[in-house]
């Protein structure tokens, strides 16, 4: 199956499980009782469940959708390019939304997902991120709620792959 892989643990699960808590819980402290989170496939999958019971704890109905997004970076326009998969089933006019993220990294997926969000027209967008790589951002954004900064290390566990494996482990890890 290939040689081990190396690598440190930069947060277990603990400390996830507690995060999230005080995430749902700032979450909550914004005034809004029902929200339609948008959780982005696939990374974010593990983190955005977490969060909707955590957010149901706190007192917020949460009505959970999905969009799934790739990102390649461009060989003839030297940016990165994102492919968007609408495949949201519920109706986000006049509604207040939540975008899920595992990681914010160069800013593009982001940024990109939010105006195809904003042309559905809903009350208002609130954004959160499980990881916020600041050192690789290349467009301006800025995350209403973010789990923990993140050094600028290939990261992967709790929903997030290295070479499409290892999203099930309860912690994440950084290779050395």
């Amino acid at each position: 199956m290939g040689e081990p892989l190396e690598y440190d643990v930069l947060f277990g699960h603990e400390r996830i499980a507690a995060r999230v808590d005080e995430l749902a819980q700032d979450i909550a402290a914004t005034g809004h009782v029902q929200l339609i989170m948008v959780a982005l496939l696939k990374g974010s999958f593990l983190f955005a469940a977490d969060l909707a019971r955590a957010l149901h704890s706190a007192g917020v109905q949460v009505e959970v959708d999905f969009l799934h997004t790739s990102s390649y970076n461009g060989a003839e326009t030297g940016r990165a390019q994102v492919q968007i998969h609408d495949m949201l089933e519920c109706d986000i006019a006049g509604k207040t939304v939540l975008l899920v993220d595992d990681i914010l990294d160069s800013g593009h997926t982001l940024v990109q997902v939010l105006a195809l969000l904003q042309a559905k027209r809903p009350a208002r967008i609130l954004t959160c991120v499980l990881l916020n790589k600041l050192e690789r951002r290349v467009v301006e954004i800025t995350p209403d709620f973010v789990g923990f900064p993140c050094p600028n290390r290939y990261v992967f566990g709790y929903g997030m792959d290295y070479e499409h494996q290892h999203r099930a482990l309860p912690y994440i890890a950084a290779l050395k």
